[in-house]
């Protein structure tokens, strides 16, 4: 299941609960209606509230005129992705956002079942396919600072493991493993096992990606997205980082390699990738946003996970059970996961005028 259905299956709605195949986790579950429409602050999809970059917007329209053709703009964007990290263009393939990424790598590694190690809670939802391929899930829970437990994950690592899923920054926790911990613990269990490393939130990171090692971890994909920073989630880009070797396998799973990604899609992905003005201003109000957060739950000495992304991960130990459904009445769109330490909210970062409103109603409810 691709990134957007998880958002419809878990936006706003009813109250319900949608309940994770993985140990102690289970997930509010919403039916989505009018989340575009201008009273609703969705605080629960980890998009960037401001929209698409100027230029972005700018190419759309020009390559709208054309948008009867198939696309022609394939090459350019990898090209100017193979800039951005720093590899050649034969190590990179585009995808409907990193869902296909992580659909065509699953398929891949699990086409004859085995079993899928990961983190609990992670992002997770996509992991039906692989059950769809007769694979088990095996769920290693994070540590108490909320971060993926390397050390028991490649504990677990045994013959039957056929694929290891790392979501760094996570979601919904929005932390993030020590680098060279990480380096270390991906060459050792790379030698067992394929994996797939989900860095959808690794333009907010300051650590370098993992793309630089797929020359040397040839079983390594490495899934990005212009659906987080770059404000195109509704435009469905991404993009698959690996060994050419592997790339082309993955490519072999496409009815048509790269035109799952259309024309305008590609024109919006160029534009955000050369509009850095707008990247660093959607950065730095991505920072006040969280500083207006992490400083009232501060304040009201509320429990969260530090963060750099996007998104906030914080307890709620102090809020009531209805808490998804106040936000409701407010028009505001969050997230609750429940875990074996309790209950916790993730919350995307919106405008600071709307983070301001968001704590109002917050405290207002608080036990």
């Amino acid at each position: 299941m691709d990134r957007r259905k998880w958002l419809q299956n878990a936006g706003l709605g009813g109250t319900a609960f949608l309940l994770s195949p993985l140990t102690g986790e289970a997930m509010t579950r919403f039916s989505l209606h009018n989340e575009t429409s201008d009273k609703w602050i969705n605080l629960g999809a980890n998009e960037n509230p401001y929209g698409p970059f100027p230029e972005s917007r700018r190419l759309v329209k020009e390559y709208m005129k054309t948008a009867n053709r198939y696309p022609t703009l394939k090459e350019e964007l990898i090209q100017q992705i193979s800039k951005k990290v720093n590899l050649e263009p034969e190590y990179i393939m585009l995808g409907a956002g990193s869902s296909e990424i992580l659909g065509l790598a699953t398929l891949l590694f699990l086409q004859n079942g085995g079993e899928l190690l990961t983190a609990t809670p992670t992002f997770r939802i996509w992991m039906n396919m692989a059950r769809t391929l007769g694979a088990t899930v095996n769920g290693i829970p994070l540590n108490k600072e909320k971060k993926h437990d390397l050390q028991k994950m490649e504990k677990s690592v045994h013959a039957n493991t056929q694929m290891v899923y790392i979501c760094n920054p996570n979601n919904p926790s929005g932390t993030e493993v020590d680098h060279d911990e990480l380096v270390n613990f991906l060459r050792t269990v790379s030698k067992k096992s394929p994996i797939l490393a989900d860095e959808v939130y690794q333009d907010f990171s300051d650590a370098p990606s993992l793309a630089r090692l797929t020359p040397e971890i040839p079983n390594m994909v490495v899934a990005r997205s212009f659906s987080k920073i770059y404000g195109l989630a509704g435009m469905r880009i991404g993009y698959g980082i690996a060994h050419p070797d592997t790339i082309k396998k993955l490519q072999a799973l496409q009815p048509w390699s790269g035109v799952s990604v259309t024309q305008l899609s590609l024109a919006a992905g160029l534009g955000a990738l050369k509009d850095k003005k707008t990247f660093d201003f959607s950065m730095e109000k991505n920072r006040e946003s969280l500083k207006i957060t992490t400083d009232f739950l501060k304040e009201r000495s509320i429990r969260f996970i530090p963060t750099k992304t996007n998104l906030l991960y914080f307890s709620l130990d102090r809020v009531p059970e209805d808490y998804l459904d106040r936000m409701k009445a407010q028009n505001i769109i969050v997230r609750e996961v429940k875990e074996a330490d309790g209950r916790w909210s993730r919350v995307s970062m919106g405008k600071p005028e709307e983070m301001k409103l968001f704590c109002k109603h917050l405290e207002a409810m608080l036990l």
